[in-house]
């Protein structure tokens, strides 16, 4: 036996919509961008009743265990970062790659990731009472954000760009290739991001491939694919280079109107 996605989501769908502690269920991630595939985990939302949340979970995770026997299975610990409740569910009888990412949120909670510019559209399986909304996000505070971003990295990289050379000197591979990530491709994605990207300029070296221009993120590639030592010394000075070219070429007025057409 082989569960498809449609299957746990169809069993999930006929458990929770006669519920009256259950107001909402949505799916997210891949599915809220139309990119889901046969790697796609379920990321499932839900919006249940204040006090309700506990009672939810359990009758979930009791359908879940007559689909399948459940491998494996991590409760974020709470609280959580977002506030809400999550679990993470690994059925046997499913593909080795399909993972249940299971966020149920109270009624009254706030922070419902819908806003679409970060999130996607939601793939809404049933809303009871009009809750599912797409949301826009708080231009100013957001632009506050990325203006105290730009300002770190352009006052810190130039002080540490010399660490992962110094490693390199060393005889130590291993620690230059990690300050080589750390200190030269996380603030470069960063700067890309904010150029392009800005609605998710924290979102770091995920979904490139879909968030920059074609031939960027190509170059981007690139300069993750180190084979060697003298390889990470040229792909660290065109890091550099390109990083000391967007930090000196960001307009922050350009990219506030860029967050605008994205946010739309």
């Amino acid at each position: 036996m082989s569960l498809e996605r449609a299957d746990i989501l169809a069993a999930l769908t006929r458990l929770l919509s006669p519920r009256t502690d259950v107001l909402a269920v949505w799916e997210a991630g891949s599915a809220a961008f139309n990119r889901a595939d046969a790697w796609s985990d379920i990321d499932l939302s839900i919006i249940a009743e204040d006090g309700a949340v506990p009672d939810v979970a359990a009758a979930i995770q009791e359908e879940l265990r007559s689909l399948s026997p459940i491998d494996m299975q991590w409760v974020l610990p709470s609280p959580t970062w977002h506030g809400h409740y999550q679990v993470f569910y690994k059925l046997r009888d499913t593909n080795p790659f399909l993972l249940l990412d299971l966020v149920i949120m109270e009624r009254s909670a706030p922070g419902r990731f819908l806003e679409s510019a970060l999130h996607g559209t939601p793939d809404v399986a049933f809303d009871k009472e009009g809750l599912i909304r797409p949301e826009h996000l708080d231009h100013d505070a957001h632009m506050a954000k990325i203006r105290a971003r730009l300002d770190h990295l352009r006052s810190t990289v130039p002080l540490m760009r010399s660490l992962a050379l110094k490693e390199l000197e060393r005889g130590r591979p291993i620690d230059a290739m990690a300050f080589y990530h750390s200190h030269t491709l996380r603030p470069l994605v960063d700067l890309l991001r904010i150029n392009y990207s800005p609605a998710r300029y924290n979102f770091g070296a995920r979904y490139l491939h879909h968030d920059l221009p074609a031939e960027v993120a190509r170059r981007v590639e690139r300069l993750f694919f180190v084979p060697d030592q003298a390889s990470l010394r040229a792909a660290h000075r065109e890091a550099w280079e390109w990083f000391a070219e967007l930090a000196a070429a960001i307009d922050p007025e350009a990219v506030a109107a860029r967050l605008r057409e994205e946010d739309r």
